[in-house]
């Protein structure tokens, strides 16, 4: 199959998708309703429901100075209005008018407030008093299951090429089910320059365990250090990157370089931004590929791409990059692309659908003698993936129960993914369709 004409028709049917449950989705604005002009609201200055209207629209569009204005205005009207000032401060929030939230949330503590809208004031609170402190940490929790068909990644043909002979492959697709896990820690350090400038270091790890399918198992982490950097509308980030890859309980492969993006933020709906990086990956011999040291070398990748925001609740990207591995052996160089689509939908209640699809085509530079002789391998690479969360909060609100903040804030996630590989050599045919869920606590610090 044309994997290429796949990735264009199902992110299509995905956007389509997404737009349909946004557009039923309780709490998302209509784009086809009618937009409130300014010049009403100075025609009608004491319509309060009217001039909340307005506020709301401007937020939705992305106006967030405006709607903050709006806000201000009715709050001078109406000083006790508290569902009114708790949004406000929210607002100032996403501006990063941090002494401004915090002054309306304190007068906000004060006040008779419901228990939903308590919960809310102290969660912002410890937000902006994190936020205002020049030392940040954020860590970030995950646990779940997956469940997939071929985890193994074994071939769909029933003969390969061995030293350029046909004979029968031998393994098996095998479903099986995995435990997941990740952690994620970060600090940052503002360096109280009054534009964002800041320092940071970013650690994450992976655990992926199968029930039967050893081979799939694996255990990875990753180290990125560096400090971005503000220009007007420009933001330069350098940093440098480790990784390591433990697959079967056996060390893989570790990578170590470092790299530079650009972006550049040309109105509210659009960004443009460009990256290069550069690490040299060094490889093990592993009882499940006694290869080793000849796919030691650089691997280069360079490119760029857009982020998209039609609305305030729909963020759509795009990139392309071109890859560039130089291994030892030059059965394992190989130049490529690599192009994906992104798209992220957010409802109301904390509810989120992505769609995310990516496409690769990989040309290696010389047969690999051990498969071919003459042969030299081309791969063209496919995944495309859904996801859909919510807090746990607004999961169990829809039958009536009120959870406890620190759980309710838990995130939960189901996704499906499907990947495939196409190969001018049968050996490495193959496809792999997954299922998996996961709940996951953030903790900001």
């Amino acid at each position: 199959m044309n994997h290429a004409f796949v990735f264009s028709a199902r992110i299509m049917l995905a956007t389509m998708l997404g737009f349909a449950v946004t557009l039923c989705a309780p709490g998302v604005r209509n784009a086809a309703a009618e937009e409130i002009l300014y010049a009403q609201i100075l025609n009608q200055p004491d319509n309060l429901e009217l001039n909340l209207a307005f506020a709301k629209q401007e937020i939705d569009a992305g106006r967030l100075e405006q709607g903050a204005a709006a806000l201000e205005r009715l709050l001078l009207v109406e000083p006790n209005w508290d569902t009114v000032r708790l949004y406000y401060a929210m607002v100032l929030y996403r501006l990063n008018d941090l002494a401004g939230a915090e002054r309306e949330l304190l007068i906000l503590r004060g006040r008779p407030l419901s228990a939903a809208h308590e919960a809310e004031v102290a969660r912002y609170l410890a937000l902006v008093q994190t936020g205002q402190n020049d030392l940040r940490f954020m860590a970030q929790f995950s646990v779940g299951a997956s469940v997939a068909d071929n985890p193994a990644f074994a071939s769909s043909s029933a003969f390969g090429l061995t030293g350029g002979v046909l004979a029968p492959i031998t393994t098996q697709r095998n479903t099986d089910a995995a435990i997941t896990s990740s952690v994620r820690l970060r600090g940052e350090y503002s360096l109280g320059t009054g534009t964002g400038d800041n320092l940071f270091a970013d650690m994450q790890g992976w655990l992926n365990k199968q029930f039967d399918v050893d081979e799939a198992d694996y255990l990875t982490g990753s180290v990125r250090a560096g400090g971005t950097f503000y220009l007007g509308d420009m933001s330069l980030t350098p940093s440098g990157t480790y990784n390591a890859y433990v697959l079967d309980d056996d060390f893989y492969v570790q990578s170590y370089g470092g790299g530079l993006r650009s972006q550049v933020t040309i109105n509210p709906m659009l960004t443009v931004f460009g990256e290069g990086k550069g690490v040299w990956q060094d490889f093990q011999s592993t009882t499940l590929s006694p290869i080793g040291g000849a796919r030691d070398g650089w691997l280069f990748t360079a490119g760029g791409g857009i982020t998209l925001r039609p609305a305030e609740w729909h963020t759509i990207s795009a990139e392309a990059y071109y890859l560039n591995k130089s291994a030892d052996n030059d059965a394992f160089s190989y130049e490529g692309a690599r192009l994906t689509i992104r798209d992220m939908i957010l409802m109301s209640l904390g509810q989120y659908q992505t769609a995310e699809e990516t496409v690769w085509f990989i040309d290696y530079e010389d047969p690999d003698v051990r498969v071919s002789p003459t042969i030299v391998r081309e791969d063209e690479r496919y995944r495309a993936r859904l996801a859909y969360g919510l807090p746990l909060s607004t999961a169990f609100g829809f039958f009536g129960t009120t959870l406890p903040d620190a759980v309710g804030s838990v995130n939960f996630q189901v996704g499906g993914q499907y990947y495939a590989q196409d190969s001018n050599l049968p050996n490495f045919e193959s496809d792999n369709w997954s299922g998996d869920v996961s709940f996951t606590k953030r903790v900001d610090f």
